[in-house]
């Protein structure tokens, strides 16, 4: 369980040295865990002091728990996928940035949405400085 609510990256500069990990725990996974866990400790506490024996119906109870885990495991998923998704279709004018144009005078989509496109963005935001630098440059002259 501790495996889906965390996500670890190498924080160590030097590439040859000893890999330094910050573990970094996602809050709603996290609390999905422990909540199921606790769930199915106080299940099984229950059946041994109180009942002080499993039957039939107490033993379906663990399986079914753990069938629910796992719908919601799916559900919550599929959640952060559609938020994802979404996130990446946010038009240029719902960012906190101003709207760019590219050379052509269309619009550019200057999101953060994903890492990697982080790096062309930047680009994008860089080549226009720089062509506004040109411009005002030439301007004065």
């Amino acid at each position: 369980m501790v495996v889906l609510s965390t996500r670890a990256a190498n924080q160590n500069p030097d590439p040859n040295g000893f890999p330094i990990r910050r573990i970094k725990v996602t809050p709603d996974y996290f609390v999905r865990d422990m909540v199921f866990l606790l769930t199915a400790m106080l299940y099984l506490l229950f059946n041994l002091l109180v009942l002080q024996k499993i039957n039939i119906y107490s033993a379906f109870g663990l399986p079914a728990m753990y069938l629910l885990f796992v719908i919601v495991v799916v559900y919550q998923s599929h959640r952060d996928a559609d938020k994802t998704i979404s996130k990446e279709e946010t038009p240029a004018s719902d960012n906190l940035l101003p709207a760019a144009t590219d050379q052509e005078g269309a619009a550019v989509n200057l999101s953060f949405a994903s890492v990697a496109g982080r790096e062309r963005e930047d680009e994008i935001v860089g080549i226009i400085v720089e062509e506004e630098k040109e411009e005002k440059k030439k301007s004065k002259k």
